[in-house]
């Protein structure tokens, strides 16, 4: 089969992109998953409503046709999108998917400046907490805009989209002969300069085999070169991540215990205010027995003295027994005073004995 010139320079041209994009996540704050189209693209610009198809070429963009997705989706493509695929077909280019900002999830993250060598597979770690999703449910992206070598922080730009948008686009398109070499949010600006690819790799057309095989040369051409130089820094990235996996796993740990501390203390407390509570309600003995014997006359002897509640029962001797019950009303603290037994006259002694009984309240205002 005869190859020709255009079919040659085509994949020497793939060839070019894969190496400076590989060049380009070597060097400080560089991405691999940003692509360098060159001058020419194929931009479908998708919404709820329709697919816009635009032509980007240098620094200029035209718009070549619309169509509505509700039309675009079944197993018959309309007529009305007949010139478009025309005219998609007659210019060959790179496929770029952009998706509605409102789907793409946008934030700043700060993360420790060690995380600089081993960025991606750290927020891969870190997905589900920064986005509410896991790794393998989203299409990311990640660009490092500020080093704070003082605090030791680094400041990432981190882009999602989750996979069931994405997927579902991608698949919309497909059915049109279409298939995207990159995803990336639909910003107003539409520069292709530098921009943010959502998807893991690109992807390459198939070349010749011929080509191919020389593509596969280059390639481990250049993992033989970079091995050497960059094996140290494999085992440092490991070393780093288990690292930070230990640490994580002890800062869990204390999570754990600082947790159950706090419901300790919390029981503690709680228990300490019950008791308090109860002892508070509760008629201190030594006030109810200095009112008591306030209250009661000279002439009378207290034998028995019992505070079991709220609940005070008295007994002894008297000269004026009867009298004891107007005595004790006149306490705030006590009320429902009565004899629990008849008064005896005990002839020897001259006197008169008594058993006396009254509510406590558990402060002077109760009655």
């Amino acid at each position: 089969m005869k190859i020709t010139d255009a079919q040659m320079l085509t994949p020497i041209a793939l060839i070019l992109r894969w190496w400076i994009g590989e060049l380009r996540a070597c060097l400080p704050g560089g991405r691999s998953d940003e692509l360098a189209l060159g001058s020419r693209a194929l931009i479908v610009r998708m919404s709820a409503d329709e697919a816009i198809f635009i032509y980007w070429k240098g620094r200029t963009a035209r718009e070549i046709g619309r169509l509505p997705v509700a039309q675009a989706e079944g197993p018959a493509v309309p007529k009305r999108f007949s010139r478009i695929r025309r005219k998609i077909r007659r210019l060959r280019n790179s496929v770029v998917l952009r998706l509605p900002c409102d789907c793409v999830l946008r934030r700043k993250v700060s993360l420790p400046l060690a995380t600089q060598e081993n960025l991606r597979e750290v927020i891969g770690f870190e997905m589900e907490r920064l986005t509410a999703f896991r790794e393998e449910e989203v299409y990311y992206s990640h660009r490092l805009t500020d080093i704070n070598q003082s605090e030791k922080r680094i400041t990432v730009d981190l882009v999602a989209v989750p996979r069931t948008i994405a997927d579902r686009a991608v698949a919309l398109i497909s059915g049109w002969g279409l298939r995207p070499v990159m995803i990336t949010p639909d910003d107003d600006e539409l520069s292709l300069d530098r921009v943010e690819n959502l998807l893991p790799k690109a992807t390459v057309p198939k070349s010749p085999r011929r080509l191919r095989r020389l593509l596969q040369v280059l390639a481990l051409a250049a993992i033989a070169l970079g091995a050497a130089s960059f094996y140290q820094d494999y085992r440092q990235d490991a070393q780093l991540l288990a690292d930070y996996e230990g640490r994580l796993a002890e800062l869990q740990a204390a999570t754990v215990r600082a947790a159950q501390l706090r419901e300790r203390l919390s029981e503690l407390i709680e228990r300490s205010s019950r008791v308090i509570q109860q002892k508070n309600e509760r008629p201190m003995l030594i006030e109810v027995l200095d009112e008591t014997t306030r209250l009661l006359p000279d002439n009378t002897w207290v034998t028995h003295f019992r505070l079991n509640g709220d609940q005070l029962t008295l007994s002894g001797n008297s000269a004026g027994a009867s009298a004891l019950i107007e005595a004790l009303e006149r306490s705030p603290r006590l009320s429902q005073v009565k004899f629990s037994s008849p008064i005896t006259f005990d002839p020897r002694q001259g006197v008169e004995r008594f058993n006396l009984s009254a509510a406590v309240s558990t402060s002077e205002g109760e009655r």
